[in-house]
């Protein structure tokens, strides 16, 4: 339920609540009198049990992440420094750059544009979130910056409705919203019983690196190959081995050059670039589902779902009706 659809009347025997502080949520809780978990991210105004993410390990994450790949310059995207999220997520970040040896501080979204022109570069910037980190990129583009060439980028959350932009895919912590759920039902179960936590926490799952994190690409048969994968996107009959053709090399050679330059095989990219292609054209037009998969390369609308499934955990529908259905 949510604050279009809270019931008058409700005689449920306990919630999972994910809130916001709103003032519907908060009188509905406080007036069903059973018992009651929160996953919410703001929980001032109402004390409950609780699920979180391991806010101080996904900050670690993010940090270990880049002084792996050298970075010496590296900041900390947030909106605000309040809640829980955001504290945590920088204190770990900064801690474990201070253990690098490498000087980092927050900087707010707000001031990150106007900033962004004097940073040292190559910059590695953690975002508290998906939406903060694709504002990050935007301000790049506005800055005439290359991401992930001048500034390396990296959300929280790995969410799909973020995470696939036109220009950039972007790279993210998935903090495992599932193992979270799934936490929280076992929490009120116990609760139920009497036997109540205060909170607890989720580790993140890891990451997963897209375009926004990936070094550029050198290797001028890599790039050759992988415009012609873009250039044949909607023939259903592209394969690893035609794009090794193209380049006059075998799909062993092209495939090592691949995962020499840090990228998925001939097969992992053109599904994920049809995938790509697929996620745009659902957030930015209302064509239908079939007519999104013709024009991707899939055969049909159900091998989309399935491709789209695997990779994102929902449908093409859901994905669409998560942001939206798409444009007005």
């Amino acid at each position: 339920m949510n604050e279009r659809n809270l019931p008058g009347v409700w005689d449920g025997d306990g919630v999972i609540s994910c809130h916001d502080d709103l003032d519907e949520y908060v009188d509905l809780i406080r007036a069903s009198d059973v018992p009651a978990v929160d996953i919410g991210w703001r929980r001032e105004r109402l004390q409950l049990p609780w699920v979180k993410p391991d806010n101080h390990r996904i900050g670690e994450l993010g940090a270990a992440f880049f002084l792996r790949r050298g970075f010496e310059h590296l900041a900390f995207v947030h909106r605000a420094l309040v809640g829980v999220n955001s504290p945590e997520r920088a204190e770990g970040f900064v801690a474990r750059c201070r253990e690098g040896g490498v000087a980092a501080k927050p900087v707010r979204a707000d001031d990150f544009a106007r900033a962004l022109p004097s940073l040292p570069r190559p910059l590695g910037v953690m975002a508290a979130g998906d939406e903060l980190a694709v504002q990050a990129c935007y301000a790049c583009a506005e800055a005439g910056l290359d991401v992930p060439g001048d500034v390396s980028i990296l959300g929280v959350d790995n969410d799909p409705s973020y995470t696939m932009m036109p220009d950039v895919t972007l790279s993210s912590i998935d903090i495992d919203l599932d193992a979270c759920g799934y936490e929280a039902a076992r929490l009120l179960a116990d609760c139920m019983e009497g036997e109540c936590d205060e909170c607890r926490v989720v580790p993140p799952k890891g990451i997963v690196e897209r375009g926004s994190t990936l070094a550029p690409v050198t290797d001028q048969r890599v790039k050759t190959a992988l415009q012609y994968i873009l250039n044949k996107l909607s023939d259903p009959e592209l394969d690893p081995d035609q794009v090794a053709s193209h380049i006059a090399l075998t799909r062993r050679h092209l495939d090592s050059l691949f995962e020499q330059n840090r990228l998925r095989t001939i097969h992992g990219e053109i599904i994920g670039a049809r995938l790509t292609k697929a996620a745009r054209m659902l957030r930015e037009t209302t064509d239908k589902v079939t007519s999104v998969s013709h024009a991707c390369g899939f055969t049909n609308s159900r091998q989309l779902s399935r491709a789209f499934a695997s990779s994102f955990g929902m449908s093409p529908g859901e994905f669409r009706r998560s942001i939206g259905d798409g444009p007005s």
